[in-house]
Protein backbone atom coordinates (compact mmCIF):
# COMPACT_ATOMS: atom_id res chain seq x y z
CA UNK A 1 0.00 0.00 0.00
CA UNK A 2 1.23 3.50 -0.82
CA UNK A 3 1.63 5.75 2.21
CA UNK A 4 -0.18 8.62 0.51
CA UNK A 5 -3.18 6.37 -0.14
CA UNK A 6 -3.11 5.30 3.50
CA UNK A 7 -2.96 8.85 4.83
CA UNK A 8 -5.28 10.31 2.18
CA UNK A 9 -5.88 13.90 3.32
CA UNK A 10 -4.21 13.37 6.68
CA UNK A 11 -1.20 15.68 6.31
CA UNK A 12 -0.79 16.67 9.95
CA UNK A 13 -0.99 15.04 13.34
CA UNK A 14 -4.48 15.13 14.76
CA UNK A 15 -6.63 13.69 17.52
CA UNK A 16 -6.40 10.26 15.91
CA UNK A 17 -3.07 10.40 14.05
CA UNK A 18 0.46 10.67 15.43
CA UNK A 19 3.76 10.55 13.49
CA UNK A 20 7.07 9.32 14.91
CA UNK A 21 10.34 8.99 13.01
CA UNK A 22 11.42 5.99 15.08
CA UNK A 23 10.52 3.67 17.94
CA UNK A 24 12.68 5.13 20.69
CA UNK A 25 14.19 2.40 22.88
CA UNK A 26 15.95 4.91 25.15
CA UNK A 27 12.83 6.84 26.07
CA UNK A 28 9.70 4.75 25.53
CA UNK A 29 7.51 7.46 27.09
CA UNK A 30 7.86 9.52 23.89
CA UNK A 31 5.53 7.16 22.07
CA UNK A 32 3.91 5.03 24.79
CA UNK A 33 2.06 8.06 26.18
CA UNK A 34 0.31 8.30 22.80
CA UNK A 35 -0.78 4.66 23.07
CA UNK A 36 -2.27 5.45 26.49
CA UNK A 37 -3.89 8.65 25.22
CA UNK A 38 -5.49 6.92 22.21
CA UNK A 39 -6.84 4.15 24.47
CA UNK A 40 -8.35 6.74 26.82
CA UNK A 41 -9.90 8.70 23.96
CA UNK A 42 -11.43 7.39 20.73
CA UNK A 43 -8.51 5.28 19.56
CA UNK A 44 -6.04 6.28 16.87
CA UNK A 45 -3.05 5.37 14.73
CA UNK A 46 0.60 6.05 15.43
CA UNK A 47 2.86 5.83 12.38
CA UNK A 48 6.54 5.07 13.02
CA UNK A 49 8.90 6.01 10.20
CA UNK A 50 7.08 9.27 9.41
CA UNK A 51 8.34 12.72 10.39
CA UNK A 52 6.25 15.51 11.92
CA UNK A 53 5.37 16.88 8.48
CA UNK A 54 3.96 13.55 7.29
CA UNK A 55 6.96 12.63 5.14
CA UNK A 56 8.02 8.98 5.15
CA UNK A 57 11.57 8.45 6.41
CA UNK A 58 11.16 4.69 6.86
CA UNK A 59 12.42 2.02 9.23
CA UNK A 60 14.99 -0.47 8.03
CA UNK A 61 13.80 -4.06 7.72
CA UNK A 62 16.55 -5.28 10.06
CA UNK A 63 15.26 -3.19 12.99
CA UNK A 64 11.54 -3.54 12.29
CA UNK A 65 11.09 -6.87 14.09
CA UNK A 66 12.97 -5.66 17.17
CA UNK A 67 10.84 -2.50 17.23
CA UNK A 68 7.63 -4.54 17.19
CA UNK A 69 8.86 -6.82 19.97
CA UNK A 70 9.86 -3.79 22.03
CA UNK A 71 6.46 -2.18 21.56
CA UNK A 72 4.75 -5.39 22.68
CA UNK A 73 7.02 -5.59 25.74
CA UNK A 74 6.37 -2.01 26.83
CA UNK A 75 2.62 -2.33 26.30
CA UNK A 76 2.59 -5.49 28.46
CA UNK A 77 4.73 -4.11 31.27
CA UNK A 78 4.11 -0.37 31.37
CA UNK A 79 0.50 0.26 30.26
CA UNK A 80 -2.42 -0.70 32.51
CA UNK A 81 -4.94 -2.15 32.04
CA UNK A 82 -3.92 -4.06 28.90
CA UNK A 83 -4.81 -2.24 25.68
CA UNK A 84 -5.79 -3.63 22.27
CA UNK A 85 -3.92 -2.68 19.11
CA UNK A 86 -3.09 -4.01 15.65
CA UNK A 87 0.20 -3.69 13.78
CA UNK A 88 0.51 -3.10 10.04
CA UNK A 89 3.64 -2.68 7.90
CA UNK A 90 3.70 -0.45 4.80
CA UNK A 91 6.64 -1.07 2.47
CA UNK A 92 8.19 1.98 0.83
CA UNK A 93 9.87 2.19 -2.55
CA UNK A 94 13.38 2.14 -1.07
CA UNK A 95 12.66 -1.13 0.79
CA UNK A 96 12.19 0.43 4.21
CA UNK A 97 8.90 0.34 6.07
CA UNK A 98 6.37 2.50 7.87
CA UNK A 99 5.04 0.75 10.96
CA UNK A 100 1.38 1.54 11.73
CA UNK A 101 0.00 0.72 15.17
CA UNK A 102 -3.77 1.08 15.37
CA UNK A 103 -4.74 1.50 19.04
CA UNK A 104 -8.35 0.76 19.94
CA UNK A 105 -10.44 2.74 22.40
CA UNK A 106 -10.19 0.88 25.70
CA UNK A 107 -13.31 -0.65 27.16
CA UNK A 108 -11.77 -0.33 30.61
CA UNK A 109 -10.63 3.18 31.39
CA UNK A 110 -8.67 5.08 32.54
CA UNK A 111 -5.52 3.60 31.03
CA UNK A 112 -2.27 4.41 32.86
CA UNK A 113 1.33 4.62 31.67
CA UNK A 114 4.05 3.74 34.18
CA UNK A 115 6.91 6.09 33.46
CA UNK A 116 10.59 5.23 33.94
CA UNK A 117 10.59 7.07 37.30
CA UNK A 118 7.82 4.80 38.60
CA UNK A 119 5.08 7.42 38.43
CA UNK A 120 1.83 6.30 36.82
CA UNK A 121 0.25 8.92 34.57
CA UNK A 122 -3.03 9.14 32.66
CA UNK A 123 -2.84 10.73 29.21
CA UNK A 124 -5.65 11.86 26.92
CA UNK A 125 -5.58 12.94 23.30
CA UNK A 126 -5.95 16.54 22.25
CA UNK A 127 -5.60 17.77 18.67
CA UNK A 128 -2.13 16.72 17.58
CA UNK A 129 -0.71 15.90 21.03
CA UNK A 130 -1.00 13.60 24.04
CA UNK A 131 -1.39 15.50 27.32
CA UNK A 132 -1.63 14.60 31.00
CA UNK A 133 -5.27 14.33 32.04
CA UNK A 134 -6.69 16.82 34.53
CA UNK A 135 -8.74 15.74 37.52
CA UNK A 136 -12.13 16.25 35.90
CA UNK A 137 -11.02 14.33 32.82
CA UNK A 138 -9.86 11.44 35.01
CA UNK A 139 -13.16 11.44 36.87
CA UNK A 140 -15.08 11.37 33.58
CA UNK A 141 -13.06 8.36 32.42
CA UNK A 142 -13.79 6.53 35.65
CA UNK A 143 -17.49 7.29 35.76
CA UNK A 144 -17.89 6.21 32.14
CA UNK A 145 -17.21 2.65 33.34
CA UNK A 146 -19.07 2.71 36.66
CA UNK A 147 -22.44 1.09 37.11
CA UNK A 148 -22.65 0.68 40.88
CA UNK A 149 -20.41 1.06 43.94
CA UNK A 150 -17.28 -1.02 43.58
CA UNK A 151 -17.79 -3.06 46.72
CA UNK A 152 -21.32 -4.01 45.62
CA UNK A 153 -20.26 -5.61 42.32
CA UNK A 154 -21.02 -9.35 42.35
CA UNK A 155 -18.11 -11.62 41.42
CA UNK A 156 -17.96 -15.18 40.08
CA UNK A 157 -16.55 -16.54 43.35
CA UNK A 158 -18.60 -18.32 46.01
CA UNK A 159 -17.78 -18.49 49.72
CA UNK A 160 -16.57 -22.08 49.30
CA UNK A 161 -14.13 -21.09 46.53
CA UNK A 162 -11.86 -18.99 48.76
CA UNK A 163 -10.41 -18.85 52.27
CA UNK A 164 -10.32 -16.01 54.79
CA UNK A 165 -7.40 -16.80 57.12
CA UNK A 166 -6.27 -13.17 57.59
CA UNK A 167 -9.85 -11.96 58.04
CA UNK A 168 -10.46 -14.69 60.62
CA UNK A 169 -7.22 -13.81 62.42
CA UNK A 170 -8.28 -10.18 62.79
CA UNK A 171 -11.83 -11.17 63.69
CA UNK A 172 -10.66 -13.30 66.61
CA UNK A 173 -7.97 -10.90 67.80
CA UNK A 174 -9.62 -7.50 67.41
CA UNK A 175 -13.29 -8.33 67.73
CA UNK A 176 -12.63 -10.81 70.56
CA UNK A 177 -14.75 -13.44 68.87
CA UNK A 178 -14.23 -17.19 69.13
CA UNK A 179 -16.30 -18.12 66.09
CA UNK A 180 -15.11 -18.44 62.52
CA UNK A 181 -15.95 -16.29 59.53
CA UNK A 182 -19.16 -17.85 58.27
CA UNK A 183 -21.14 -17.40 55.11
CA UNK A 184 -24.08 -16.15 57.16
CA UNK A 185 -21.90 -13.47 58.76
CA UNK A 186 -20.68 -12.18 55.40
CA UNK A 187 -24.21 -12.18 53.99
CA UNK A 188 -25.21 -9.88 56.85
CA UNK A 189 -22.46 -7.43 55.76
CA UNK A 190 -23.50 -7.66 52.07
CA UNK A 191 -20.15 -9.25 51.30
CA UNK A 192 -22.13 -12.10 49.73
CA UNK A 193 -25.03 -11.49 47.36
CA UNK A 194 -28.49 -13.09 47.80
CA UNK A 195 -27.64 -15.64 45.11
CA UNK A 196 -24.55 -16.83 47.03
CA UNK A 197 -21.73 -15.10 45.17
CA UNK A 198 -19.14 -12.90 46.83
CA UNK A 199 -19.31 -9.19 46.16
CA UNK A 200 -16.06 -7.25 45.83
CA UNK A 201 -16.50 -6.35 49.49
CA UNK A 202 -16.04 -10.01 50.36
CA UNK A 203 -13.45 -10.88 47.73
CA UNK A 204 -11.14 -8.05 48.79
CA UNK A 205 -10.70 -9.78 52.19
CA UNK A 206 -10.14 -13.26 50.72
CA UNK A 207 -6.69 -14.85 50.79
CA UNK A 208 -4.84 -14.62 47.50
CA UNK A 209 -5.20 -10.96 46.55
CA UNK A 210 -7.98 -11.23 43.99
CA UNK A 211 -8.49 -7.45 43.74
CA UNK A 212 -5.60 -6.07 41.67
CA UNK A 213 -6.11 -2.50 42.86
CA UNK A 214 -5.78 -3.45 46.53
CA UNK A 215 -2.14 -2.43 46.57
CA UNK A 216 0.33 -0.02 48.08
CA UNK A 217 3.62 1.60 47.04
CA UNK A 218 5.99 2.73 49.81
CA UNK A 219 8.92 5.05 49.09
CA UNK A 220 11.75 6.56 51.16
CA UNK A 221 13.20 9.99 50.30
CA UNK A 222 16.42 11.36 51.82
CA UNK A 223 15.19 14.92 52.31
CA UNK A 224 12.01 16.92 52.77
CA UNK A 225 10.91 16.82 49.12
CA UNK A 226 11.12 14.64 46.03
CA UNK A 227 12.70 17.32 43.90
CA UNK A 228 15.86 15.97 42.33
CA UNK A 229 16.47 13.58 45.23
CA UNK A 230 17.31 9.98 44.55
CA UNK A 231 14.70 7.62 45.93
CA UNK A 232 16.36 5.60 48.69
CA UNK A 233 13.94 2.69 48.72
CA UNK A 234 10.71 1.56 47.07
CA UNK A 235 8.61 -1.44 47.97
CA UNK A 236 5.22 -2.43 46.59
CA UNK A 237 2.68 -4.97 47.77
CA UNK A 238 -0.59 -6.33 46.44
CA UNK A 239 -2.84 -8.74 48.31
CA UNK A 240 -5.99 -8.96 50.37
CA UNK A 241 -6.94 -5.75 52.15
CA UNK A 242 -5.76 -6.75 55.61
CA UNK A 243 -2.39 -8.13 54.45
CA UNK A 244 -1.75 -5.02 52.37
CA UNK A 245 -2.69 -2.79 55.31
CA UNK A 246 -0.35 -4.82 57.52
CA UNK A 247 2.50 -4.47 55.02
CA UNK A 248 2.07 -0.69 54.92
CA UNK A 249 1.90 -0.42 58.70
CA UNK A 250 5.03 -2.54 59.17
CA UNK A 251 6.92 -0.58 56.52
CA UNK A 252 6.21 2.70 58.30
CA UNK A 253 7.09 1.13 61.65
CA UNK A 254 10.43 0.02 60.22
CA UNK A 255 11.35 3.63 59.52
CA UNK A 256 9.89 5.13 62.66
CA UNK A 257 12.27 6.67 65.16
CA UNK A 258 12.11 7.73 68.76
CA UNK A 259 12.96 11.40 69.17
CA UNK A 260 13.20 13.80 72.07
CA UNK A 261 10.77 16.71 72.35
CA UNK A 262 10.64 19.53 74.87
CA UNK A 263 7.07 19.99 76.10
CA UNK A 264 5.52 23.32 76.98
CA UNK A 265 6.21 22.66 80.67
CA UNK A 266 9.94 22.27 79.91
CA UNK A 267 10.07 18.50 80.40
CA UNK A 268 12.05 16.57 77.78
CA UNK A 269 10.12 13.52 76.66
CA UNK A 270 10.92 10.64 74.34
CA UNK A 271 8.26 10.25 71.66
CA UNK A 272 7.89 8.12 68.52
CA UNK A 273 8.21 10.02 65.27
CA UNK A 274 4.62 9.14 64.39
CA UNK A 275 1.89 8.24 66.90
CA UNK A 276 0.84 4.65 66.23
CA UNK A 277 -2.82 5.51 66.49
CA UNK A 278 -2.51 8.26 63.90
CA UNK A 279 -0.68 5.97 61.46
CA UNK A 280 -3.27 3.20 61.86
CA UNK A 281 -6.21 5.55 61.38
CA UNK A 282 -4.64 7.21 58.33
CA UNK A 283 -3.97 3.84 56.70
CA UNK A 284 -7.42 2.45 57.42
CA UNK A 285 -8.94 5.64 56.02
CA UNK A 286 -6.95 5.14 52.81
CA UNK A 287 -7.91 1.47 52.37
CA UNK A 288 -11.54 2.00 53.33
CA UNK A 289 -12.25 4.98 51.12
CA UNK A 290 -9.95 4.71 48.08
CA UNK A 291 -11.52 4.42 44.64
CA UNK A 292 -10.88 0.81 43.62
CA UNK A 293 -12.27 1.50 40.15
CA UNK A 294 -9.10 3.42 39.27
CA UNK A 295 -7.04 0.75 37.52
CA UNK A 296 -3.29 1.11 37.60
CA UNK A 297 -3.29 3.15 40.82
CA UNK A 298 -2.24 2.36 44.35
CA UNK A 299 -2.14 3.88 47.79
CA UNK A 300 1.13 5.83 47.88
CA UNK A 301 3.13 6.21 51.07
CA UNK A 302 6.01 8.67 50.80
CA UNK A 303 8.30 8.91 53.82
CA UNK A 304 10.36 12.10 53.98
CA UNK A 305 12.77 13.30 56.64
CA UNK A 306 10.07 15.42 58.28
CA UNK A 307 6.73 13.78 57.41
CA UNK A 308 4.78 10.92 55.89
CA UNK A 309 2.30 11.51 53.06
CA UNK A 310 -0.40 8.87 52.56
CA UNK A 311 -2.19 9.39 49.25
CA UNK A 312 -5.38 7.52 48.42
CA UNK A 313 -6.72 7.44 44.82
CA UNK A 314 -10.16 8.93 44.34
CA UNK A 315 -12.00 12.22 44.25
CA UNK A 316 -12.80 13.92 47.56
CA UNK A 317 -16.50 13.22 48.11
CA UNK A 318 -17.36 16.52 49.79
CA UNK A 319 -17.65 19.96 48.19
CA UNK A 320 -14.43 21.89 47.76
CA UNK A 321 -10.90 20.87 48.68
CA UNK A 322 -10.12 18.79 51.77
CA UNK A 323 -7.81 21.48 53.15
CA UNK A 324 -10.84 23.76 53.54
CA UNK A 325 -12.08 21.48 56.34
CA UNK A 326 -10.92 21.13 59.92
CA UNK A 327 -9.52 17.67 60.56
CA UNK A 328 -11.96 17.33 63.46
CA UNK A 329 -14.99 18.35 61.44
CA UNK A 330 -14.86 16.42 58.17
CA UNK A 331 -18.34 14.91 57.65
CA UNK A 332 -18.34 11.14 57.30
CA UNK A 333 -18.97 10.15 53.66
CA UNK A 334 -18.22 6.61 52.54
CA UNK A 335 -17.28 5.46 49.07
CA UNK A 336 -17.21 1.75 50.02
CA UNK A 337 -19.95 1.21 52.57
CA UNK A 338 -19.75 -2.60 52.62
CA UNK A 339 -15.97 -2.64 53.09
CA UNK A 340 -16.39 -0.19 55.96
CA UNK A 341 -18.91 -2.50 57.66
CA UNK A 342 -16.39 -5.32 57.71
CA UNK A 343 -13.68 -3.01 59.07
CA UNK A 344 -16.14 -1.96 61.79
CA UNK A 345 -16.74 -5.63 62.59
CA UNK A 346 -12.98 -6.01 63.09
CA UNK A 347 -12.85 -2.91 65.35
CA UNK A 348 -10.54 -1.18 62.87
CA UNK A 349 -13.13 1.51 62.19
CA UNK A 350 -15.96 3.08 64.13
CA UNK A 351 -19.45 3.60 62.78
CA UNK A 352 -19.34 7.24 63.82
CA UNK A 353 -16.60 8.03 61.30
CA UNK A 354 -14.21 9.56 63.84
CA UNK A 355 -10.94 8.35 62.29
CA UNK A 356 -9.66 11.78 61.26
CA UNK A 357 -10.60 13.19 64.65
CA UNK A 358 -8.52 10.47 66.34
CA UNK A 359 -5.54 11.47 64.21
CA UNK A 360 -5.94 15.04 65.44
CA UNK A 361 -6.23 13.81 69.04
CA UNK A 362 -2.95 11.90 68.71
CA UNK A 363 -1.09 15.07 67.76
CA UNK A 364 -2.85 17.53 70.09
CA UNK A 365 -0.17 17.49 72.85
CA UNK A 366 2.57 18.58 70.45
CA UNK A 367 1.39 22.01 69.35
CA UNK A 368 0.22 23.61 66.12
CA UNK A 369 3.48 23.11 64.21
CA UNK A 370 2.94 19.35 64.22
CA UNK A 371 -0.74 19.18 63.39
CA UNK A 372 -1.59 16.76 60.54
CA UNK A 373 -2.85 18.16 57.26
CA UNK A 374 -5.31 16.92 54.67
CA UNK A 375 -5.40 17.87 51.03
CA UNK A 376 -7.27 16.75 47.93
CA UNK A 377 -7.13 17.24 44.20
CA UNK A 378 -9.67 15.80 41.74
CA UNK A 379 -7.88 12.43 41.76
CA UNK A 380 -6.37 11.95 45.25
CA UNK A 381 -6.93 12.45 48.96
CA UNK A 382 -3.73 13.01 50.96
CA UNK A 383 -3.09 12.86 54.71
CA UNK A 384 0.22 14.31 55.92
CA UNK A 385 1.56 13.19 59.30
CA UNK A 386 4.35 15.36 60.73
CA UNK A 387 7.41 13.74 62.30
CA UNK A 388 7.62 14.54 66.01
CA UNK A 389 11.38 14.01 65.90
CA UNK A 390 11.98 16.75 63.35
CA UNK A 391 12.38 20.44 64.12
CA UNK A 392 9.64 22.34 62.23
CA UNK A 393 11.62 25.59 62.30
CA UNK A 394 15.02 26.93 63.24
CA UNK A 395 13.86 27.98 66.71
CA UNK A 396 12.97 24.47 67.84
CA UNK A 397 16.52 23.44 68.73
CA UNK A 398 15.45 20.85 71.29
CA UNK A 399 14.15 18.39 68.71
CA UNK A 400 16.33 15.63 67.33
CA UNK A 401 16.33 15.62 63.54
CA UNK A 402 16.10 12.08 62.14
CA UNK A 403 18.57 10.77 59.62
CA UNK A 404 18.34 7.57 57.60
CA UNK A 405 20.88 4.92 58.43
CA UNK A 406 21.43 1.56 56.82
CA UNK A 407 22.79 -1.87 57.60
CA UNK A 408 24.69 -4.26 55.35
CA UNK A 409 26.81 -7.40 55.42
CA UNK A 410 30.39 -6.08 55.35
CA UNK A 411 33.29 -7.67 53.49
CA UNK A 412 35.51 -9.92 55.58
CA UNK A 413 38.83 -8.58 54.36
CA UNK A 414 40.66 -5.29 54.14
CA UNK A 415 40.20 -2.11 56.14
CA UNK A 416 36.54 -1.96 57.17
CA UNK A 417 36.35 1.28 59.16
CA UNK A 418 35.45 3.28 56.02
CA UNK A 419 32.69 1.06 54.56
CA UNK A 420 29.66 2.99 55.74
CA UNK A 421 31.23 6.37 54.94
CA UNK A 422 31.89 5.28 51.36
CA UNK A 423 28.45 3.72 50.88
CA UNK A 424 26.75 6.85 52.20
CA UNK A 425 29.00 9.11 50.09
CA UNK A 426 28.15 7.17 46.91
CA UNK A 427 24.47 6.67 47.74
CA UNK A 428 22.90 9.41 45.64
CA UNK A 429 25.55 10.09 43.00
CA UNK A 430 28.41 8.01 41.53
CA UNK A 431 31.88 9.12 42.64
CA UNK A 432 35.32 8.57 41.12
CA UNK A 433 38.18 6.78 42.88
CA UNK A 434 39.98 10.05 43.50
CA UNK A 435 36.84 11.67 44.92
CA UNK A 436 36.30 8.82 47.37
CA UNK A 437 39.97 8.72 48.37
CA UNK A 438 40.02 12.49 48.87
CA UNK A 439 36.79 12.34 50.87
CA UNK A 440 38.43 9.87 53.27
CA UNK A 441 41.71 11.83 53.28
CA UNK A 442 43.75 8.73 52.46
CA UNK A 443 47.09 9.25 50.72
CA UNK A 444 48.15 5.70 49.82
CA UNK A 445 46.32 4.92 46.58
CA UNK A 446 47.55 1.32 46.32
CA UNK A 447 46.46 0.43 49.84
CA UNK A 448 43.15 2.28 49.41
CA UNK A 449 42.26 0.30 46.28
CA UNK A 450 43.36 -3.07 47.63
CA UNK A 451 42.11 -2.84 51.23
CA UNK A 452 39.20 -0.40 51.09
CA UNK A 453 37.68 -0.17 47.60
CA UNK A 454 38.07 -3.65 46.09
CA UNK A 455 36.47 -5.58 48.99
CA UNK A 456 33.33 -3.45 48.59
CA UNK A 457 33.29 -4.22 44.87
CA UNK A 458 33.88 -7.94 45.46
CA UNK A 459 30.99 -8.03 47.94
CA UNK A 460 28.71 -6.25 45.48
CA UNK A 461 28.14 -3.32 47.83
CA UNK A 462 29.64 -0.95 45.27
CA UNK A 463 28.86 -1.03 41.56
CA UNK A 464 30.69 0.59 38.65
CA UNK A 465 29.39 2.88 35.95
CA UNK A 466 31.76 1.43 33.33
CA UNK A 467 32.13 -2.22 32.29
CA UNK A 468 35.92 -2.10 32.40
CA UNK A 469 37.23 -1.68 35.94
CA UNK A 470 40.15 0.45 34.74
CA UNK A 471 38.10 2.71 32.45
CA UNK A 472 39.35 6.33 32.63
CA UNK A 473 35.92 7.70 33.52
CA UNK A 474 35.11 4.96 36.02
CA UNK A 475 32.84 5.89 38.91
CA UNK A 476 31.36 3.95 41.78
CA UNK A 477 27.88 3.95 43.33
CA UNK A 478 26.16 2.15 46.19
CA UNK A 479 24.18 -0.98 45.37
CA UNK A 480 20.91 -0.25 47.16
CA UNK A 481 19.82 -3.86 46.80
CA UNK A 482 22.59 -4.87 49.23
CA UNK A 483 21.79 -2.42 52.03
CA UNK A 484 18.83 -2.23 54.40
CA UNK A 485 17.60 1.23 55.36
CA UNK A 486 16.83 1.73 59.04
CA UNK A 487 16.46 4.63 61.42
Amino acid sequence: MDLKDYLKDQEFESKQFEFKEMVSHKNYERWAKTFSAFANSDGGKILFGVDDDGRAVGIEKETLKQDILYINDICDKMIFPRISYEVEKIKLEDGSFVLVVDVAKSQKRPVWLRRSDGEEIIYVRRDGESVIAHGDQIEDLVWANKREPFDGVVTEKRFSDVTFSKLEEYFKENAKEDGKITEKLLVSKEAISPNGYLTNAGLIFADGGYIANCNVACRIWPGASKGSSVMLDRKTYQGDLLSTYEFAKNYISLYAKTGVIKRNDGVREEVPSYPERAVNEALINAFAHRDYYLDGTQIDIDIFSNRIEISSPGKFLLPGNANEYSLRHVPSVRRNERICRILEMLKLMEASGTGLEKIADSYEPFGNAYQPEIYSDPAHFVITLKSLSYAPNSEAKELVEPSLDFAFDPPRSGTRKYDKQILRYCLEEPKSRSQIQGFLNLADRKNFVASVLNPLLDKGLLLTTEASLNAPNQKYYTNKDRIRFVY
